[in-house]
């Protein structure tokens, strides 16, 4: 309000509608059903008001107003369109086994406001040294919702990263960690055979390396 006209400001505000059902709403106009107003205490000065509950993607026409004990002075109309709220993604997980050569695949459950359909979305793996994720590497062409383990990420935790998009709006990027790092398969070598008997012998094995899991069975197959 940039000047009171010689007497005290009794109102101020803003009056707004969708521009569809009122392309230039008025004072006279507010019914509190299409036409809409926000008084903001005050008199003289920079005053502003956030509203809530708005239509989402939609054109709105808004002006300013004050009233004095001479009247109300309304300002020219502004529109602004309201955006288009982002998807989410949520329920990530990793399925697959954490061992050399494994596929694994990047889970999530999209979601929009708006029902709109998912489009864009996009992804990315890393690995990490930290049960925690962070800090993480990029892993260079890992971006789609699978990936295969080389020995390039043995001993690691993997983070799947979704960044959901709807085409025009992407959403805040989510990430998971895998549950524990990556293993290989156990090292083994058949040493020797002893005491070869005519019915019999004793076969003597190596097991050099878990993998970095427990050895949960070892042995030998013979025919």
């Amino acid at each position: 309000v940039t000047a009171d006209g010689g007497a005290t400001i009794t109102e101020r505000g803003f009056v707004y509608a969708l521009t569809s059902n009122d392309s230039s709403p008025t004072l006279a106009e507010v019914n509190g059903t299409t036409v809409f107003k926000e008084v903001v205490s005050g008199t003289t000065g920079v005053f502003s008001k956030a509203i809530t509950g708005l239509s989402v993607n939609n054109d709105y026409s808004v002006i300013a107003f004050a009233t004095n004990s001479a009247g109300s002075t309304e300002s020219t109309v502004i529109s602004f369109t309201t955006v288009n709220a982002p998807p989410t993604a949520s329920n990530l997980s990793i399925t697959g086994s954490l061992v050399l050569d494994s596929e694994v695949s990047g889970n999530y459950t999209y979601s929009d406001a708006e029902a709109n359909t998912e489009s864009g979305t996009t992804f990315q793996w890393y690995t990490s040294d930290s049960e925690t994720g962070d800090p993480k590497t990029a892993i260079v062409g890992a971006t789609n919702k699978t990936f295969t383990i080389t020995a390039s990420e043995m001993g690691k935790y993997l983070v799947f990263l979704v960044t959901p998009n709807q085409g025009a709006n992407p959403g805040e990027p989510q990430q998971i960690i895998s549950s524990n790092f990556i293993k290989t398969k156990p090292s083994v070598t058949y040493s020797s055979t002893s005491s070869i008997t005519p019915n019999g012998a004793t076969l003597n094995g190596n097991v050099t390396a878990d993998g970095g899991a427990t050895i949960t069975e070892r042995g030998f197959v013979y025919a």
